[in-house]
């Protein structure tokens, strides 16, 4: 019966995802001249899935599966052609490079095991692997802290307590992760650093509430942005783009962290950093 919730949860949350994500494609559509043709076929696929898996239908589960099988095969794709790309416009190696590089790599591998689990899922697979998931996130959370810490840094001071919207970028993909030029936002990373040096070394015990902390952190985006965007008095259908951005960002992160380390037991995550 535990197994049957713990296989329906994970399935809605990741339904939540998907039509998080089809909302968000659709907003694209609206708000990019000529993206509209472009984006129909995968916006309807994703959308049909993220409604299926609410619904319970079993035709969503394939139509899932065949999603994160496609992620797994083009985030990689999408890294090495990132890779290639970055490496021919720099003309020499320098630390910014290297952070930007590093953290593409390490969303992209997080991308991947977010696929991963999500075809366990569709398959109706109930193992969990949620201490590796707080110390994989924890990582890839460190590292495009610091890379946005030293974009601030090399930006000048006054960029550590406000930010430009005119530089808002929000983006999740092979070219990595950029939060950044919504009030505040070195600050910002400055915490996440905090809170991932947490999952990445703190003890088992702690991951819960490090996660739980990262969650608040990402929901405090949302006032942050709608703060930015009110300022810059931008159309309302790109503030619907932003909202519907963080949203996905929150719902991911759920699932990558709080429903991954509800299924560790309390004596493991009390048990110190023995595996």
């Amino acid at each position: 019966m535990r197994e049957m919730v713990d296989r329906q949860s994970g399935t809605f949350r990741i339904g939540v995802m998907f039509t998080a994500a089809s909302a968000l494609m659709a907003a694209m559509a609206i708000n990019v001249p000529g993206g509209d043709l472009l984006l129909m076929v995968p916006l309807v696929v994703v959308g049909a899935t993220g409604l299926g898996l609410l619904l319970g239908a079993r035709f969503a589960r394939v139509l899932g599966g065949v999603l994160f099988v496609a992620g797994l095969v083009a985030s990689p794709l999408s890294l090495a052609s990132a890779l290639v790309g970055s490496l021919r416009l720099a003309g020499r190696w320098e630390l910014s490079l290297v952070l930007s590089l590093a953290n593409g790599i390490a969303t992209t591998v997080l991308l991947m095991w977010l696929c991963f689990r999500g075809l366990q899922v569709m398959r109706g697979k109930t193992m969990r692997a949620g201490v590796f998931t707080a110390r994989l996130t924890g990582v890839v959370v460190a590292l495009v802290a610091v890379h946005h810490l030293w974009v601030a840094v090399q930006a000048g001071a006054s960029s550590l307590a406000v930010g430009s919207f005119a530089s808002f970028s929000l983006r999740v993909g092979a070219l990595g992760t950029t939060l950044s030029g919504f009030p505040g936002w070195p600050l910002w990373h400055l915490a996440a650093l905090v809170l991932a040096g947490v999952l990445v070394a703190g003890p088992r015990r702690a991951l819960v509430g490090a996660a739980s902390a990262l969650t608040v952190l990402f929901v405090c985006l949302v006032p942050l942005v709608l703060l930015a965007v009110a300022r810059a008095n931008v159309g309302e259908l790109w503030l619907s783009t932003v909202v519907l951005s963080l949203v996905l960002l929150l719902a991911a992160l759920a699932w990558w962290l709080r429903d991954e380390l509800r299924g560790v037991r309390p004596a493991q995550l009390a048990a110190g950093d023995t595996p």
